[in-house]
């Protein structure tokens, strides 16, 4: 199953972290890439949303391999983006694979959306992440 999801990506180049950004084809292929997902707090992506619908949410199986083994950094941990490992990897290969526009919402614990944000990635995502953190970040 992994090598036929594997036949079904493109290779984009790789980041500065030696992950090969390879992105399913059909998503490459489309008018506007666009990424949707929630904003959260991510245990060692920092958070969820922004480029993780595309790393590791459409990317290979050798792609998320790689990303996810910087997981055992010190700084790849909950609400770190500013020196996090993962997540700098995965904002790269965003940018290799060229995301159009990101939407992210914040939910509460009923899951309805109490805030969104959408505009370029990565300033839409930055943004969401203060929103969520004026949230959350005295709850935990």
């Amino acid at each position: 199953m992994i090598d036929s999801y594997r036949n079904k990506c493109r290779f984009l180049g790789a980041t500065s972290f030696g992950t090969p950004v390879e992105v399913f084809e059909e998503a490459l292929d489309a008018d506007l890439l666009i990424a949707t997902g929630n904003i959260e707090y991510h245990y060692f992506a920092g958070y969820s949303g922004g480029a993780k619908a595309l790393m590791p949410g459409i990317s290979s199986y050798a792609a998320i391999t790689n990303n996810h083994s910087y997981m055992l950094k010190y700084s790849a941990c909950v609400g770190n983006i500013l020196d996090n490992p993962v997540r700098a990897d995965i904002e790269e290969a965003g940018k290799l694979a060229g995301i159009d526009f990101i939407i992210n919402v914040i939910l509460d614990d009923s899951k309805r959306i109490i805030g969104a944000v959408a505009g370029s990635n990565n300033t839409a995502f930055l943004e969401v992440v203060k929103i969520y953190d004026n949230i959350f970040k005295n709850i935990i």
